[in-house]
C-alpha cells in the first residue's frame, strides 16, 4: 500500500486536504472520490528510511508536553475553531519535535474526514498514552471534548510532578551506589596491590580477613574486563527490562514504595 496526499473539492463545494492510502494511484483516486467531487492534485508522500531516518526505540511523549498541549487544545476548541485547524496551530505551536511529527500527520488525516482519535492513534502509534486517545473518542461521541481535554492536561501536569518528585528521590542514592562501585574497584586494582608487597615483607602469617581482600584484589585484577562487561550487561538488561510493560509495572510500583 502507498500513501498519497492530495487536495480536493468536496461535495458542498469546500477545499480539502488529506493523506490516503491506495495501491497506485488510480485506487486513491477512487477512494477520495467516494467523498469528494473533484480531485485537484494528488501526490505521493516519499517515505525516507535508512540507518539515520530510523529510531533506536519508540520513545513516549513527555508528560508535561502532553499537558500543555490539551490544555491549548481545549482553550482553541472554545474558542470555536474547527478541529482540524486547531490541531495545525498546536503543530506550529509545539516545541517537542517528536509531538509536532505526530499533529501534523493527524491534522492531515482529520482534514481528510478521518476522526480526531482514529488520527492520533495512527500518528501517534506506541508514542501517546492510550488513556489520551480514549478520552479524546469518549470526547468526540458526547460532545465534551473541551472538557475531557481539560481534565486531560490536569492529569498529565500530576503525572509529571509525580514523575520529577521520583526522579529527585532516586537521584541521590544511585549517585551514592555509583560512588561506591567506583571507589571498591579502585581500591581492589590499584590500592590493595599497592600494599601486598608491603605485608610479603613483614613475614609470618596474614590474618584471614586481610589474605581474604588480597585474594579479592588478585580477582578483580584477573577478570576486570569480566566485571566490567557483566556490569555494562546486567545495566542493559535493566533498562530492557524497565522498557517491557511488565517491567515498567514493577519499577514504578518499586519507585513509589521507595518515595512513601
Amino acid at each position: 500500500m502507498a500513501t498519497f496526499k492530495y487536495k480536493a473539492i468536496s461535495k458542498d463545494g469546500a477545499a480539502v486536504t488529506g493523506i490516503v492510502e491506495g495501491k497506485d494511484e488510480y485506487d486513491a483516486v477512487a477512494k477520495i472520490k467516494e467523498s469528494c467531487s473533484i480531485v485537484v492534485r494528488i501526490a505521493p508522500v516519499k517515505q525516507t528510511s535508512g540507518i539515520l531516518t530510523k529510531e533506536i526505540y519508540i520513545k513516549k511523549i513527555d508528560y508535561k508536553a502532553l499537558s500543555m498541549v490539551c490544555s491549548q487544545f481545549s482553550v482553541i476548541l472554545n474558542a470555536g475553531l474547527p478541529v482540524a485547524q486547531c490541531v495545525e496551530l498546536l503543530a506550529a505551536q509545539t516545541e517537542d519535535k517528536q509531538l509536532k511529527r505526530i499533529l501534523e500527520a493527524a491534522a492531515l488525516e482529520v482534514a481528510s474526514g478521518v476522526s480526531l482519535a482514529d488520527s492520533f492513534e495512527t500518528a501517534g502509534k506506541g508514542k501517546i498514552p492510550l488513556t489520551f486517545i480514549e478520552t479524546v473518542r469518549s470526547g468526540e461521541q458526547s460532545g465534551t471534548l473541551e472538557k475531557g481535554l481539560e481534565r486531560l492536561s490536569f492529569y498529565y501536569e500530576s503525572r509529571y510532578k509525580t514523575t520529577q518528585k521520583v526522579a529527585a528521590a532516586l537521584t541521590y542514592p544511585v549517585f551514592v551506589i555509583i560512588i561506591a562501585i567506583v571507589v571498591v574497584i579502585v581500591v581492589m586494582v590499584k590500592l590493595i596491590p599497592a600494599i601486598t608487597g608491603i605485608f610479603g615483607e613483614f613475614g609470618g602469617q596474614l590474618p584471614w580477613i586481610t589474605r581474604a581482600m588480597i585474594n579479592t584484589s588478585t580477582f578483580f585484577q584477573t577478570y576486570i574486563l569480566l566485571i566490567i562487561f557483566l556490569l555494562a550487561a546486567g545495566t542493559g538488561a535493566f533498562i530492557s527490562y524497565t522498557r517491557s510493560e511488565k517491567g515498567r509495572v514493577g519499577w514504578n510500583r518499586f519507585k513509589l514504595k521507595f518515595q512513601y
